[in-house]
């Protein structure tokens, strides 16, 4: 993330950045993606943490190898309560 807020990139891979972390250096690690997002960078976000995966403006969960809903969040998270 150092390097997306150096370079200002445009697209921006994380692949779980949060694993093994506390939940102190969640937080930092989350408020480092956010100012990331506010430099108008898209971020593609790889994670297993839910709690990781809220805050975004659309979501592609994979189940079983593939992509299983495809959406804006909203939508997504009104279909995962059906």
């Amino acid at each position: 993330m150092a390097l997306a807020l150096l370079h200002q990139a445009e697209l921006v891979f994380l692949g779980e950045i949060t694993t093994g972390l506390e939940p102190s250096a969640r937080r930092v690690t989350r408020r480092l993606r956010e100012q990331v997002r506010e430099l108008g960078a898209t971020i593609v976000l790889v994670t297993h943490f839910m709690a990781d995966a809220g805050g975004w403006d659309f979501l592609a969960p994979v189940a079983l190898g593939g992509i299983g809903i495809l959406g804006w969040v909203i939508a997504a998270w009104r279909l995962r309560r059906d």
